[in-house]
């Protein structure tokens, strides 16, 4: 999610109050998963902390991926226009294919040229759709779940654990 400000198509308040409760609880339960995990095995201190590192750090990802793949609704990032519109452009292009420039302003009621270049523009940077010239596409559900993924912003966690046993980190 490359959020920049706020929008009409961000999460409600109470949504973005629980994800921030739920990190704020994570590292202590964290630390409680890996010492039970710890204490079946020969729980060095090192190790537990390791462990508790590893499953704090898989976990916020996890959540962050979640929060991001709220893409997928519209919800999360600017858009440049009223969500309404952002959703019909989507459902569109999910249900009837590719369609050119042109008729996505003609059959969306979009304002300008450059309300529906904002739009595209911002859609194709949640890898929602994908602009070939003059012809939009929408991305799969599974092309953008890949696309999440693989996002810079959104990198695999540090492996603490195998830093811990003296390993090489992947």
């Amino acid at each position: 999610m490359r959020l920049t400000q706020k929008s009409a198509t961000q999460s409600p308040g109470t949504y973005e109050f629980a994800v921030l409760l739920v990190i704020h609880q994570l590292g202590s339960v964290c630390l409680k998963i890996a010492n039970y995990a710890g204490s079946n095995r020969e729980g060095k201190p090192d190790h537990i902390k390791a462990l508790m590192w590893d499953l704090h750090a898989r976990a916020l990802r996890g959540i962050t991926l979640g929060v991001a793949a709220l893409a997928w609704h519209c919800l999360g990032f600017d858009v440049g226009c009223p969500r309404e519109k952002v959703v019909k452009v989507l459902r569109g292009l999910r249900s009837k294919g590719p369609m050119s420039r042109n008729d996505i302003r003609r059959n969306y009621h979009l304002e300008s040229k450059e309300q529906r270049d904002i739009l595209l523009e911002r859609l194709a940077a949640e890898d929602l759709v994908k602009i070939d010239n003059q012809t939009v596409t929408a991305a799969s559900f599974k092309e953008f779940v890949t696309a999440l993924h693989t996002r810079p912003e959104l990198p695999e966690a540090a492996n603490f654990r195998k830093a811990a046993d003296g390993e090489a980190q992947t």
